[in-house]
């Protein structure tokens, strides 16, 4: 990710210009974002149009081969630990073009400043620890502690897996929907590297960089930073007002961890990042007690202080201004205090005070015209509001009043305020009612759509945390995992798109954990071009995720016979140093084994996990005895492999995934806090999205978190720009790469069935359409037949 400061990026853009940006794979590259000494990062859009981060390496940067191999197998080496940890950016793609000159690697993408990852790509820039410092200035202890617990848990996992960052500081530290990540990790290097001078000024430890100690110590730097609002050259200087803040004794505990992570010595230090984490914890878990204990009497206090309010609005135009006026006056009367910025001067000052106020409010009033909507500063002060409520546990409340207009919302209000309820004013006889619902919302705030009832959310989409509370256990739990206490040779997970499986099948690699057994995870989705290149790249790159992940001596390059073929090669070395040297089972889970139907070489190793549950059997006194695969997957493999004595598809224990029961969505309801009030709310629901895992956690988030109704989520399910909207788009994406497909579509919305059995499993497999064969084919949901017949009769 880049770390520019904003004013660079003029000169980044218009330098990027005079230059033809590279091809990447299914990437549109849109402008450069960064640059550094070896190569530049563009902002991408996918295929599918998801934004991304890619960065360039080039060979004519480096003094020789040497050293740019080197980078290139650093890079190689940092992407599947990368994917392991939620602290660190996310390596999703690595390619090169040895012609060209240049290798890159594409990663996920930082918030936007003000949007978040809803952003325009013309206006886009990044969100990173030194973007929050300038704006924010010093953070609150919170956010600091917060912060720190991320980094350091990522730090511990960099160093856990024999790696350094070298060149940790503020702008090395992205946001990504809201949370803390390492990103910038070209510097990434293994510790057994020689050490070098490489790092940034301010935040390099003393002696020869390049350990572990060395990035505890810049770490340190960065937490100092962050709480004091000062340079690391100042370090340890505090602020002049340290002493007089009311959460000193804390902030005092946090100093005193900054000071220990930058100790001269080495050996004065935090001995790990793990120690580092520690420490920070027993920080969280007093102040989480400290603000229990005084719950009750900020309670009071916020409930006798007056409400704070601001009104966003265009000047100069009617009746706006009237309605302004009536606001004002009302909600004065009322003990509000109330802001506009009618009589500011404008400037700088100006500007400062009017977000001030905004992310100081409790609610904000929206009054929406025709004219209003043509206001790029009443936009820009609704993505404040909007923007401050994601991290101030929804203050300020936005309260949108239509003004005499009934029409759609420009961007980027249409995206903040479609989802919550409007007030309308029409005519002067409103006056009064508007006044009334204004009042009434912001003395009855709607309790039943807040998190505030206890219900801690987390965010949809992806494998569901292992302390989820939302996870839904289903019979496939519970065969799943008495395959792996059998330590079965083969288990295999299927099911359509986002029905589950990844979360499955981590609840079963971490029972074998508990169980004393040894486990690895391979996600095939994370393989990159150059990684399914060949056979012989597959089965070395399979190799090293099990070293790295077991931490073995030995690497599969290293024992590689060049004589022998890549399939044998693999199961030797998984023979001889990789089973033989452990004393306990191991389950190996192979996450998304789709992507190796369509491979030229996919059967090949398809047959070679056959073979190893065929070598089982024969010599059950083998190292093979002590292997499991756990393989989830969701393409009809009989439509690839058709030798089934080359198919590992067809023994083993088999599970299926289906979709939630009826009763388990009412279940999930009540772990929600019951959004669905009533029997007839959640048969309306259930009727929508059936039992759709994905889009019956995400219909219910959406109730609790906006103003959003059963009958409003309903009636906008299936717009394009509705809560559902990226989800369905991408069904369409798929079918449009597929006219055979989108015509057999068509004909299933006017009522026939599907033509052949291949394109009914594929559409099963998509997760499109369900039934047992091709005569009973219907479709997964309400939702995907109504949003389609839109889009395709």
């Amino acid at each position: 990710m880049p770390n520019n400061p904003p004013e660079d990026q003029t000169h980044l853009e218009k330098k990027a210009a005079d230059e033809e940006p590279p091809r990447i794979s299914e990437h549109d590259l849109l402008r450069c974002i960064g640059e550094g000494s070896y190569g530049k990062v563009w902002l991408a859009r996918n295929v599918i149009g998801t934004y991304r981060a890619v960065k360039i390496i080039y060979r004519k940067t480096f003094d020789n081969d040497q050293k740019y191999e080197r980078e290139f197998l650093a890079i190689k080496k940092c992407e599947p630990i990368c994917r392991m940890h939620e602290g660190v950016v996310h390596i999703l793609q690595i390619g090169r073009n040895d012609l060209a000159g240049y290798f890159y690697y594409v990663m996920e993408v930082a918030d936007d400043v003000i949007a978040g990852q809803a952003f325009d790509w013309k206006s886009y820039a990044p969100k990173t620890l030194s973007s929050e410092i300038r704006r924010r200035g010093r953070l609150p202890v919170d956010d600091c502690l917060h912060i720190g617990l991320t980094l350091t848990a990522a730090l511990e996992h960099f160093h856990k897996h024999g790696l350094i960052h070298r060149d940790i500081k503020p702008s090395n530290i992205i946001f990504i929907d809201g949370s803390a990540k390492f990103a910038d990790i070209g510097l990434v290097t293994d510790i057994s590297e020689a050490a070098t001078w490489l790092g940034s000024p301010g935040y390099m430890a003393p002696e020869r960089p390049g350990s572990p100690a060395a990035d505890i110590y810049s770490l340190g730097k960065v937490l100092y930073e962050m709480f004091t609002g000062r340079s690391p050259e100042d370090f340890p200087v505090l602020p002049t007002d340290f002493g007089a803040q009311s959460d000193i004794s804390l902030l005092n505990a946090f100093n005193a961890v900054t000071l220990r992570a930058c100790e001269i010595n080495p050996r004065h230090r935090f001995q790990s990042a793990q120690a580092m984490h520690e420490q920070l914890t027993k920080l969280a878990d007093g102040q989480a007690s400290a603000k229990q204990t005084q719950g009750v009497a900020r309670a009071r206090k916020a409930s006798s202080s007056a409400l704070r309010v601001v009104i966003l609005y265009r000047s100069e135009c009617q009746p706006d201004e009237h309605l302004l006026n009536v606001l004002h006056e009302q909600l004065t009367r009322h003990h509000c205090q109330v802001f506009i910025d009618k009589h500011l001067a404008i400037g700088v000052d100006w500007a400062r005070e009017i977000e001030k106020n905004i992310r100081e409010a409790d609610a904000a009033i929206v009054l929406l015209s025709a004219r209003s909507l043509q206001s790029e500063m009443v936009s820009y002060e609704v993505e404040i509001a909007h923007e401050s409520a994601q991290h101030q546990k929804g203050k300020p409340r936005l309260l949108p009043i239509r003004v005499a207009y009934a029409g759609a919302l420009t961007e980027p209000l249409g995206r903040i305020l479609n989802p919550l309820q409007h007030c309308r004013w029409e005519s002067l006889k409103d006056d009064q009612r508007v006044v009334d619902e204004v009042i009434d919302a912001l003395q009855n705030p709607p309790s039943t759509k807040s998190p505030a009832l206890g219900v801690k959310l987390e965010s949809v989409g992806g494998a569901v945390p292992l302390d989820s509370r939302f996870y839904v256990v289903r019979s496939s739990d519970q065969e799943f995992k008495a395959a792996i206490v059998r330590q079965d040779s083969i288990v295999l997970v299927k099911g359509a798109r986002q029905m589950g499986k990844t979360s499955l099948l981590a609840r079963g690699l971490q029972q074998a954990r508990e169980g004393g057994m040894k486990v690895v995870l391979t996600d095939f989705q994370v393989l990159n071009t150059t990684q399914l290149e060949s056979p012989n790249n597959l089965f070395l790159t399979l190799g090293e995720w099990i070293a790295t992940q077991l931490d073995l001596d030995v690497m599969p390059h290293e024992v590689w016979n060049p004589r022998s073929g890549p399939s044998i090669n693999f199961q030797t070395y998984l023979r001889r140093n990789v089973l033989a040297k452990l004393t306990s089972p191991l389950v190996w889970g192979l996450d998304e084994v789709d992507r190796l139907f369509t491979c030229s070489f996919g059967s090949e190793v398809f047959g070679l996990f056959r073979s190893l549950h065929n070598a089982r059997s024969l010599d059950p006194a083998s190292p093979w005895d002590r292997l499991t695969l756990a393989i989830a997957y969701a393409t009809e493999a009989h439509l690839f492999i058709t030798d089934v004595n080359q198919s590992p598809f067809n023994v083993g224990t088999r599970l299926t995934l289906e979709d939630f029961t009826s009763g388990q969505v009412a279940d999930l309801n009540q772990r929600y806090g019951s959004p669905l009030r009533s029997k007839r709310e959640l048969s309306r629901f259930f009727q929508l999205v059936s039992g759709h895992p994905y889009l019956v956690r995400r219909g219910l988030h959406e109730l609790v978190t906006h103003t959003t109704g059963v009958a409003e989520l309903v009636t906008q399910a299936d717009h394009d720009e509705g809560i559902f909207g990226d989800h369905l788009r991408r069904i369409l994406v798929l079918l449009a790469k597929d006219h055979d497909l989108c015509e057999i579509v068509r004909g299933v919305l006017q009522g026939r069935p599907c033509p052949t059995a291949e394109s009914f499993y594929r559409l099963r497999t998509a997760g499109i359409l369900t039934g047992d064969s091709t005569r009973d084919a219907r479709f997964r949901c309400q939702l995907y037949a109504s949003y389609l017949r839109h889009h395709l009769l």
